[in-house]
């Protein structure tokens, strides 16, 4: 039997994982860079977002299943 659905134990699947990049979250991080630059400090030439590898077996911690019944 052939299981399509995303199940931690669905090891048939040929989909490994994927990224989340959270970009509703980026306030979070530009706002103090924002806050540090009018401050008149030096920032630096980089910074980076959090970014998560989600896969079968983290799908439902990143991604609550809130209106499933």
């Amino acid at each position: 039997m052939e299981k399509k659905e995303i199940d931690p134990t669905n090891r048939g699947s040929v989909v490994l994982g994927s990224v989340a990049y959270y970009m509703d979250r980026y306030g979070y991080d530009v706002l103090p860079l924002a806050l540090r630059l009018l401050a008149g400090e030096k920032l630096p030439s980089r910074t980076v977002t959090q970014h998560v590898l989600v896969t079968g077996s983290n799908v439902f911690r990143e991604y609550p299943p809130f209106d499933m019944n």
